[in-house]
C-alpha cells in the first residue's frame, strides 16, 4: 500500500514539472532574449579566401643586454666576443705592492663558461685573442660598429683549453700589466679590453654565460700576483663590458618562406586582410598557425625554442606597437597559439597594419625558423588565421 502511495506522489511531481516547462516565456523575457541576441561567426584563412602578405628583412639592434656570449661558426653565421675587465675591488696591499713595485704580476689567465652549443657537439672549436684599441660601450655597440673597431691583429693568447664545463686560455701578462698601470692611474680610456674570434675551421657555435645575466658562472679574469719570498695569490676580476656580435650572411631557404632568427637579426612581417570583420565585433578567440621548414631550420634541443609577435603600428618603417606581445613555442614543425590581443587591438583601433615574428632569443641566440609563406605553392602550409567573434544585432 505504501508503495503505491509513493508511486503517485512520484507521478504527481512529475506531471507539475511537465506543464511547468512548457509554459511560454513572458512578454517581457521575450524582448530581453530579442534585444541581447548575438551572432558568432567565424573567419579562416585557409577556407575564406582572406587575403595575406609575408616578408622579411634583418634589423641591427643594440646587443648589450644578452645573456650569453657567442663564439664560433655555424652554418650562416658567425659570432665574436668583446670583453672588458676592469680591476674593481682591488685589495690596497695590491695597490701599493704594485705601486713600490714589490708586487708583480706572475700570470694572468680567463676562463669562459658554455651553456648552450649550436651545432654538432663534437665539431671542430677554436679561437684567436685579440688586444683592442679603441672605446666601444654594450648600450651603443651592433654588428654595423664592428668593421670600425681597432685591434691588432696578433694573438695574444696561448693555452687554449676548451671542455664541456670551460674553455680557458692564457692572457700575454704584458697586456695586463698595462691595464694595472692604467687602472691604478686612473687611465680608464687605455682598459679597451680584448676581441675572441673564431678560426676558420671552427664549426659550432658556443654559448658562454655573461655578465649580464646576474647569475651562474660569467667569465672572469684570473690574475697571479706575487711578492717574492712572501706570497703568491690568485684574484679574479669580473667583466664590467662584455657582448657578442653576430655576423653573417641570409640563410638559404626557398623563395616562398619567410625567415626568423635571433642574432643576425631576420624579423619576418605577416599581413591578413581582416576588413571582413564588422567594426563593433568582439573577439572571442583568434588562432595563428604557422608551419616550419624543419630541413631549413635549426634550434638547439632542450631549450625554449618559439617566436614572439607585436603588432606593427607602421609596416612601412617597420614600427612596432610595444604595448602588447604575444609568445608562442614551436612544437614538431608547428608554431601555433593564440594572438586574440593582437587582432582585438585591430578592430579596437581601427587599423591594421600586421604583426611582425620576432625570434624569442633575439640576442641571445641564432635560431632560424624558416616559416612557409604566403606564397607556398601548397596552400595547406601557408600561414594560417582562424578568428571567432561575436557580433550584437
Amino acid at each position: 500500500m505504501a508503495y503505491r502511495k509513493l508511486l503517485i506522489i512520484i507521478a504527481g511531481i512529475s506531471s507539475l514539472i511537465f506543464f511547468s516547462c512548457k509554459d511560454n516565456p513572458t512578454d517581457v523575457g521575450f524582448g530581453l532574449l530579442k534585444n541581447n541576441l548575438v551572432n558568432v561567426k567565424s573567419l579562416d584563412s585557409s577556407t575564406d579566401s582572406l587575403k595575406q602578405t609575408s616578408s622579411y628583412f634583418q634589423k641591427t639592434i643594440p646587443l648589450g643586454n644578452g645573456t650569453k656570449l657567442l663564439l664560433g661558426n655555424y652554418k650562416n653565421v658567425q659570432g665574436s666576443v668583446l670583453l672588458n675587465y676592469y680591476f674593481l675591488f682591488l685589495p690596497d696591499s695590491i695597490r701599493s705592492g704594485y705601486l713600490d713595485k714589490s708586487v708583480t704580476i706572475q700570470s694572468a689567465s680567463v676562463a669562459l663558461y658554455p651553456v648552450i652549443t649550436y651545432g654538432d657537439s663534437l665539431a671542430s672549436f677554436d679561437f684567436t685573442v685579440h688586444q683592442i684599441n679603441s672605446s666601444w660601450g654594450t648600450t651603443t655597440f651592433d654588428a654595423d660598429s664592428l668593421p670600425s673597431l681597432s685591434y691588432n691583429a696578433g694573438d695574444i693568447s696561448s693555452n687554449r683549453i676548451i671542455t664541456d664545463s670551460v674553455a680557458t686560455f692564457t692572457l700575454d701578462k704584458s697586456l695586463v700589466d698595462s691595464w694595472l698601470s692604467a687602472y691604478i692611474d686612473s687611465n680608464y680610456t687605455a682598459l679597451n679590453g680584448i676581441y675572441l674570434t673564431p678560426t676558420a675551421n671552427t664549426k659550432k657555435i658556443i654559448g658562454f654565460q655573461s655578465f649580464s645575466s646576474l647569475t651562474g658562472a660569467y667569465s672572469e679574469l684570473r690574475v697571479v700576483f706575487s711578492k717574492a719570498g712572501v706570497y703568491s695569490d690568485t684574484i679574479s676580476f669580473v667583466p664590467v663590458q662584455d657582448i657578442s656580435v653576430i655576423k653573417g650572411t641570409l640563410p638559404q631557404i626557398k623563395s616562398t618562406e619567410i625567415a626568423v632568427q635571433g642574432g643576425l637579426t631576420l624579423n619576418s612581417k605577416l599581413w591578413f586582410d581582416a576588413s571582413k570583420i564588422p567594426a563593433n565585433a568582439v573577439i572571442n578567440q583568434a588562432t595563428l598557425t604557422l608551419t616550419v621548414d624543419t630541413l631549413n631550420s635549426y634550434y638547439p634541443s632542450g631549450y625554449y625554442n618559439g617566436v614572439t609577435l607585436w603588432n606593427l603600428s607602421d609596416s612601412t618603417a617597420n614600427t612596432i606597437d610595444s604595448s602588447k606581445s604575444v609568445s608562442l613555442s614551436l612544437s614538431g614543425s608547428t608554431i601555433q597559439g593564440d594572438i586574440t590581443s593582437l587582432v582585438q587591438k585591430w578592430i579596437d583601433n581601427k587599423i591594421n597594419q600586421g604583426i611582425i615574428i620576432q625570434s624569442s632569443d633575439l640576442i641571445e641566440g641564432v635560431e632560424l625558423y624558416a616559416i612557409k609563406g604566403s606564397h607556398d605553392p601548397d596552400l595547406t602550409v601557408r600561414p594560417r588565421l582562424q578568428i571567432i567573434y561575436t557580433t550584437r544585432n
